[in-house]
C-alpha cells in the first residue's frame, strides 16, 4: 500500500490504540502521551517517502518528519 490512504490511516491508528493501551491500566497511564501529542516520523525508502507526505498532509498529528 502506498502512503496516500490505507498506510497513513493505519501508521495514525497505531498511534491512537497505543494511547489507549496505556491509558487502559492505572501502572501504565505514566507512560501514556498527553493528548494532542504529536509523532516525530523517520524513514527510508519508501518509508521516507510515507514520513514526508504524512508531515505535509497532516501537521495537526505530527510535528516533523525526515
Amino acid at each position: 500500500m502506498d502512503w496516500h490512504g490505507p498506510s497513513a490511516r493505519e501508521a495514525f491508528s497505531t498511534i491512537d490504540a497505543l494511547t489507549n493501551i496505556l491509558n487502559g491500566r492505572d501502572e501504565w497511564r505514566i507512560f501514556g502521551l498527553a493528548p494532542g501529542t504529536k509523532a516525530l516520523l523517520m524513514g527510508h525508502s519508501n518509508g521516507g517517502q510515507g514520513a514526508w507526505y504524512a508531515s505535509a498532509r497532516h501537521p495537526d498529528r505530527v510535528v516533523g518528519g525526515t
